[in-house]
């Protein structure tokens, strides 16, 4: 959001939202699915997944709605990943996953859906699993991934290289992404790529070079 517009957002959500709060409507479900990303933004955890699992709720009761859900999916994984209770983040990844898969406009963006899932299996050391990860967005990557996407993909790819000790192209993917993501803003609220280039010389026992 730009500056200032994540408070009128989120006080637009407060206004609007109690009227729907009981109710079982497309307009409830819409509200939760911002507000939940707004409480993972502001640290409420608690409310972050139990906001996006009443949005999730309010989803399955409706019967659809494709486009709504994705982030409230998205951010309740985030917030059990943060929790270190990674069997319910996988749950809640492969939600996403799955309702990214259903409609063609999100197609487009399925990769930003898998580089969760990926992180997740890195973090974890289930090395293959994220390599098949990888793999897959290699697969998926075309003339219509956008800015970001791209960004994560290659992300993905440069923290596969440190773990294989690859340091040196490690460095020259992260940097890449660096450079990358400094054209775009959405990628940052997947990860960063300064983060990892900073482990990438933690492990490699160096710094930048100049």
């Amino acid at each position: 959001a730009l500056p200032g517009e994540l408070e009128r957002l989120e006080s637009f959500c407060e206004e609007t939202y109690p009227p729907y709060a009981r109710q079982l409507s497309p307009i409830r479900l819409g509200i939760e699915d911002v507000l939940a990303f707004i409480h993972l933004w502001r640290g409420n955890l608690d409310e972050a997944i139990r906001v996006g699992q009443s949005a999730l709720a309010v989803k399955g009761q409706l019967g659809g709605y494709l486009f709504l859900g994705l982030n409230a999916a998205w951010v309740v994984a985030m917030t059990y990943a943060a929790r270190r209770d990674y069997e319910q983040a996988h749950r809640y990844l492969q939600i996403m996953q799955f309702q990214v898969g259903q409609m063609a406009l999100n197609q487009i963006v399925q990769n930003n859906g898998l580089f969760p899932y990926g992180k997740l299996c890195w973090f974890e050391g289930r090395l293959d699993e994220a390599r098949r990860v990888y793999e897959r967005m290699c697969a998926l990557a075309g003339k219509r991934e956008l800015p970001f996407v791209r960004v994560l993909r290659i992300l993905l790819r440069g923290m596969l290289e440190i773990t294989d000790r690859k340091y040196e192209k490690a460095e020259q993917t992260l940097s890449d992404a660096v450079a990358l993501e400094q054209r775009e803003l959405v990628s940052a609220n997947y990860a960063t790529a300064r983060i990892f280039l900073a482990y990438l010389y933690w492990q490699w026992k160096r710094g930048p070079r100049v």
